[in-house]
């Protein structure tokens, strides 16, 4: 049955649909390459795939694990293959919204929004020719790119590149005073959330 991927308002190019709702660069899954299979016109891409798809095979790790291989990757292992699009938009894994944490005090700074981003880079080696490209993370890198084109234009007027973002109610509740001493412990973020308490406490 054939799904709607992702919200469309109006018309849409291919080139968009791919680079803003496509992940194109996160590991590819076992279970899209069984899909894939057919796709290849080589019976040697077949054979690859299947064997990668075996159980207690080592192949998947050797040849996609540890070369952090994305779809955009794909045709440096199975050069044949032939990707349509109604596969690319059912099958193919879509961008998922990224949650970063608040580091900021909304009692301090009520008209300002601080989040914390650590930039993601790892390396990438492609199959058929060794070559090794170095990746950002999909959203801090792109997040990067905006911030280099407003320091590009001298950091002044406003961010012409700007991205969807909401924000979600924190779980954190601060004491009615400050006379109570607090005890933080990162409760998987780190220490971003303390740095908008103590912009409280200030």
């Amino acid at each position: 049955m054939t799904k709607t991927p992702f919200p469309i308002n109006g018309e849409m190019s291919f080139r968009e649909a791919l680079t803003k709702h496509i992940n194109l660069t996160n590991a590819i899954p076992k279970k899209m390459l069984t899909s894939m299979i057919h796709l290849c016109e080589a019976q040697e891409d077949k054979a690859l795939l299947e064997e990668c798809v075996k159980n207690k095979s080592t192949k998947f790790d050797e040849i996609f694990r540890a070369s952090n291989l994305g779809l955009m990757d794909i045709h440096s292992v199975v050069p044949s293959l032939r990707l349509t699009p109604d596969f690319i938009f059912q099958k193919c894994d879509a961008i998922m919204p990224r949650y970063y944490t608040i580091a900021s005090s909304s009692l301090a700074y009520p008209e300002d929004l601080t989040i914390a981003i650590s930039l993601s880079r790892y390396e990438v080696t492609l199959p058929d020719t060794g070559e090794k490209i170095m990746r950002n993370g999909m959203v801090s890198g792109y997040l990067e790119q905006i911030l280099k084109s407003h320091l590009a234009a001298g950091g002044n007027g406003p961010v012409t590149d700007t991205t969807m973002c909401f924000v979600k109610d924190s779980s954190f509740v601060m004491p009615t005073t400050h006379d109570v001493p607090i005890f933080m412990v990162g409760p998987g973020t780190g220490v971003v959330p303390f740095i908008g308490f103590m912009q409280e406490r200030e």
